[in-house]
């Protein structure tokens, strides 16, 4: 999905899975995706003609018991992937990563549920800082 420049009067909208740009400050936000042992896209967007700095971060919104392995990929190069652990409690976040994203990259952000067939509903998120 296409980077989108917001005003400073900007709201938001809800999860869309793309890159939304704010003055100096970039986001995106998955909403509830239902993951099953198919590889499913949380996020996918390009980055501007600027370096982005930030995090990504995962989560479950309701308790359950499956691991899910989450993959980024820069220009469709796997760069990071991890598996997180069954959520022990609602709302537990899994990990935060950080990252050094190049300008006019193609960014993807899977997972895939390695414990069950059954869909579970997952989000995921980017924050970061634009410089350039």
């Amino acid at each position: 999905m296409a980077k989108e420049k917001l005003g400073s009067n900007a709201t938001f909208t809800g999860g869309n899975k793309g890159l939304s740009i704010l003055d100096e400050y970039a986001y995106a936000y998955s909403g509830i995706v239902s993951v099953n042992n198919s590889e499913t896209t949380l996020l996918e967007f390009t980055t501007p003609n600027q370096v982005i700095k930030g995090y990504f971060q995962n989560g479950m919104p309701i308790d359950q018991s499956d691991n899910m392995l989450h993959k980024l990929y820069l220009n469709g190069v796997l760069v990071f992937g991890y598996t997180s652990p069954s959520a022990s409690e609602t709302s537990t976040p899994w990990g935060m990563y950080q990252a050094l994203i190049p300008p006019n990259t193609l960014v993807k952000l899977t997972a895939t549920n390695t414990g069950s067939s059954s869909g579970r509903d997952i989000t995921a998120d980017f924050v970061g800082r634009v410089y350039g």
